[in-house]
């Protein structure tokens, strides 16, 4: 990359080598597992806080068992964080675009799997299979003592 280009960061998006595609994908894709996981954020928040969930992920489950919602949201910025910032840095190999687009399917996949909890939470609220989904060990709410 030459002076002038590293000087506009523009420049690099007109940079038609294989190693520049590479890394503007690289950064797309970064772009959509913060913007996923994000919104994974939201809705965990959103449901943990309001009516209670099942989290089936045991590291996520321990930080909510300790009730704190601020604890969660770090976890949440450092862990996406480091994965973000490992696959930036590495963005010009093969294997961290690999990564991120396998990240993104997840977080897809992920959030499918919010919508169709969203679009079936009123069937837990009914009291009796309420009972049963609260008292899975998984079953977690946040704020609430």
């Amino acid at each position: 990359m030459g002076m002038a280009q590293a000087s506009n960061p523009l420049a690099a998006w007109s940079d038609t080598s294989p190693e520049a595609a590479r890394s503007r994908r690289v950064l797309v894709l970064l772009a959509a597992i913060v913007a996923l996981s994000i919104a994974d954020l939201d809705f965990t928040l959103t449901y943990s806080t309001q009516i209670g969930m099942v989290e089936v992920n045991p590291i996520a489950r321990r930080i909510m068992s300790l009730g704190s919602v601020w604890l969660l949201v770090l976890w949440k910025a450092l862990t996406v964080g480091l994965a973000v910032g490992l696959l930036y840095h590495a963005r010009l190999r093969w294997t961290a675009e690999a990564a991120s687009w396998a990240g993104v399917a997840v977080l897809i996949w992920l959030t499918a799997r919010w919508m169709t909890y969203n679009n079936e939470v009123h069937v837990m609220m009914c009291p009796m299979i309420s009972q049963a989904v609260q008292s899975d060990a998984r079953w977690v709410v946040l704020g609430q003592e």
